[in-house]
């Protein structure tokens, strides 16, 4: 996995490229968007999972943390199918703000 972190007018882009697989992946990804939190914790972020199918649950659990008790805002931006059905089934597009890119 691949994370590309980019400052926008809005706030902050992150771009996922490849598979979410491995738990050195989900702590990458945690302390990509910690590090973003610590500096500005106010910050809209962009979260663009590109070609991921899965997200694991570590994700997931870091999102709805960073969401519901940090008061981040955050927005995915889901480009696989698969992957959307999935948070789709585990009631989450609603509360991870998440967006189609397919």
């Amino acid at each position: 996995m691949q994370i590309e972190t980019v400052k926008t007018a809005s706030g902050y882009r992150l771009n996922i490229k490849e598979v979410i697989k491995t738990i050195e992946d989900s702590t990458n990804f945690k302390k990509s968007i910690g590090d973003i939190l610590l500096k500005e914790p106010g910050a809209d972020i962009e979260v663009h999972i590109i070609d991921s199918y899965i997200i694991t649950s570590s994700i997931i659990g870091t999102l709805l943390k960073m969401v519901q008790k940090d008061n981040a805002k955050l927005t995915l931006f889901i480009y696989s199918p698969d992957l959307y059905e999935l948070l789709d089934k585990l009631n989450l597009i609603t509360l991870l703000n998440v967006r189609k890119e397919f």
